[in-house]
């Protein structure tokens, strides 16, 4: 054993979720490691196995955790539990009322086991645990219906037991109406006879049967109005109609008058030989249309553009003899303001008499473009034009913006349920836009020409273009710098690419071989030249050359690390490292009589992985093995640590090949 435990010290704390205030879950242990000899052990990382017991001393571990990397210092070390195996509730009811921590110093046995101890936080579990009520019921939570039977008589007023009217609480006072024997007969009849001496009313005429002009006095109440239509009102006239004079004319044009003015809509463009106006049409920028950019450009510019929206689920097979048919649907994005839509489909089916097809806009509304109206195996059309819609206006969209989501739905209404006979093979959205997203040249586009920034770069000049003279390069504002854009070929050292992967996105076409890159941009790093695969699992890897080759002849009984050599920084590779996402390099290695461990180090030193098949737990077989390590944070791998080699009966030896990174 080459390494004993001289203290563990542990700090135990769990989650509780019953409890309102949040509880860390961890366990922080701290320890010492000591030499054979007493003395601290080496400073270094060193590889640690934990478990926790229900005993001091037998039984099998409620819960491990590990390889776990630990750093000592003089001895000394520090580590946290249950961020690889999570410390459950269910884990520390296991445990019960003790609990002991087993810790193993890779590759020796597990140490003497020591017991944990509770702090602040165990101890405001211990709370929670002696409370003994769950799901308490208290006078709050029953119905008081419930303890309606059980009222006193006692209790409750008269009115409960006797249901008189009498007993009523403040009940009303109905002296002051008057007793139905009290009155008389016409109080009780309504009947104008009742009275005592009823009046003669017959000279009189009932107002229904007068005419209503009668109440009213209303000329238009008469009966036989002459129709006036046709007449108009003086006062409603303006001063013209009944002048006749052009002074009395509303919105009169100015004249043209010498010395003061051109007249209406025009404007002075000089003065003739006689001293008399020039004035020709005045042009006003308000009255320009939206879409009358190209008219203004001389027709270089455009803000017009056809926009396709297609299915991208499509083609889609349609069932026979289902009335619900299939669906499907088009995302348009924000494209700008509809100048026309038209929608085409394309589909075969063994009767397209029989097929419905139906398109729905973003708001809902149908619009039934066919409907078993043709003959034949196919349909493939447009609509509205050159096929009418049978029910719809998609006119309606003209001058709205088109963004959301428009669907299909395709229906085979004969054939075997069941079976399928027809295939939806495209449909799409077309799109004319009056966009407000883009302008585009119908010509060349030239920028202007300078030897220096023509204007600063700033947060309100970004995106702001201009072509230096100087070096022919695009000058770029980027809202603090201008940024050059090189006119060459991607993978120079002009223009170098940011990886091989960049620089086959950017030329597709670009075969195997050596390019500059520049993963890091404007950083402090400058190009450097790399090999680039473009072939190999679908290409674009970036080859970081590895340059050691380790013979089959390695002595050494203590830990000696054996590092590779790489043509690159190790600031180079962590800049190709940061523009990757995959990763591979080859590895091999061969062994006798190495029966301790086998390590690697991974990049960039910070951990350590021991390899199974690189030695063998008799210390007597030799053994050989291969493969391809691909886990990305591992490489590349930076060195292998020999142990136990021995003597010359004992040798051991490891190598890698380029590593690759995309």
């Amino acid at each position: 054993m080459r390494h004993s435990l001289l203290a563990v010290l542990a700090a135990f704390c769990v989650a509780l979720p019953a409890v309102a205030h949040a509880v860390p879950a961890g366990l922080a242990v701290q320890g010492a490691l000591t030499s054979a000899g007493g003395g601290p052990s080496a400073d270094g990382a060193y590889v640690l196995s934990v478990a926790l017991y229900k005993d001091a001393v037998g039984g099998a571990a409620v819960w491990n955790e590990g390889p776990l990397l630990a750093v000592s210092k003089n001895g000394v070390f520090s580590i946290t539990l249950g961020d690889q195996a999570a410390l459950t509730a269910n884990v520390m009811s296991q445990l019960g009322s003790s609990a002991w921590l087993g810790v193993k110093v890779e590759p020796d046995p597990e140490l003497a086991r020591v017991p944990l101890r509770s702090v602040a936080f165990a101890l405001r579990a211990s709370v929670a645990e002696g409370l003994d009520c769950s799901g308490c019921i208290g006078a709050a939570q029953v119905d008081a219906k419930l303890l309606a039977p059980f009222a006193k008589a006692a209790d409750l007023a008269p009115l409960a037991t006797s249901g008189a009217y009498k007993d009523l609480v403040g009940a009303p006072d109905l002296a002051p109406y008057a007793k139905t024997a009290d009155l008389g007969p016409y109080a009780k009849s309504a009947d104008l006879a009742a009275y005592a001496k009823a009046a003669d009313l017959g000279a009189f005429a009932k107002a229904a049967e007068l005419a209503a002009v009668a109440k009213t006095g209303a000329y238009k109440d008469l009966a036989g109005v002459p129709d006036l239509s046709n007449y108009v009102s003086a006062a409603s006239l303006a001063a013209v109609a009944g002048s006749g004079k052009y002074s009395d004319l509303v919105g009169a044009p100015v004249l043209a008058k010498l010395g003061a003015s051109c007249g209406s809509g025009l404007v002075l463009r000089g003065l003739k030989a006689d001293g008399s106006y020039d004035c020709i049409a005045g042009f006003d920028p308000a009255n320009l249309p939206k879409d009358a950019l190209a008219q203004v450009s001389n027709g270089l510019l455009t803000d017009q553009f056809s926009e396709v929206a297609v299915s991208a689920k499509a083609p889609i097979d349609i069932p026979d003899a289902l009335p619900a048919g299939i669906s499907d649907a088009i995302d348009v994005p924000d494209l700008g303001t509809v100048q026309n839509v038209k929608v085409s489909v394309k589909l075969s089916n063994s009767d397209i008499a029989k097929v419905r097809v139906t398109v729905y806009d973003p708001a809902g509304v149908a619009y039934k473009l066919y409907d078993q109206n043709g003959t034949g195996t196919a349909l493939d059309s447009t609509w509205p034009a050159p096929s009418a819609i049978i029910a719809g206006d998609l006119g309606t969209w003209n001058g709205l913006n088109p963004k959301g989501t428009w669907s299909i739905n395709v229906a085979d209404l004969s054939g075997t349920s069941g079976k399928t006979d027809g295939k939806l093979v495209s449909w799409s959205v077309q799109l004319g836009i009056l966009s407000s997203k883009k302008v585009a040249a119908t010509g060349a586009f030239q920028l202007g020409q300078f030897t220096a920034a023509p204007i600063p770069c700033n947060a309100s000049n970004a995106g702001s273009m201009w072509f230096n003279t100087s070096n022919s390069t695009l000058q770029v504002c980027n809202g603090s710098q201008y940024f050059p854009l090189t006119l060459a070929y991607p993978g120079t050292v002009g223009n170098p690419a940011v990886t091989c992967k960049d620089l086959l996105t950017k030329m597709p076409t670009t075969t195997s071989g050596t390019y500059w890159v520049d993963p890091d941009g404007l950083g402090g790093l400058n190009p450097f030249q790399v090999f680039c695969d473009m072939t190999t699992l679908g290409g674009g890897w970036t080859r970081i050359d590895e340059t050691t080759d380790y013979t089959y002849k390695i002595y050494t009984e203590a830990v000696g690390e054996q590092p590779y050599a790489y043509l690159f920084s190790d600031a180079q590779i962590d800049a190709l490292k940061a523009k990757s996402t995959e990763a591979r390099q080859a590895w091999q290695c061969h062994t006798v009589g190495v029966g301790v461990a086998y390590d690697l180090r991974w990049w960039p030193k910070q951990l350590t992985d021991t390899y199974a098949g690189c030695w063998d737990p008799g210390n007597a077989a030799e053994k050989q093995a291969s493969g391809t390590e691909t886990t990305f944070a591992n490489l590349p791998q930076r060195a292998w640590l020999s142990e136990d080699c021995g003597d010359p009966t004992e040798s051991c030896q490891h190598n890698v090949d380029h590593a690759w990174f995309r």
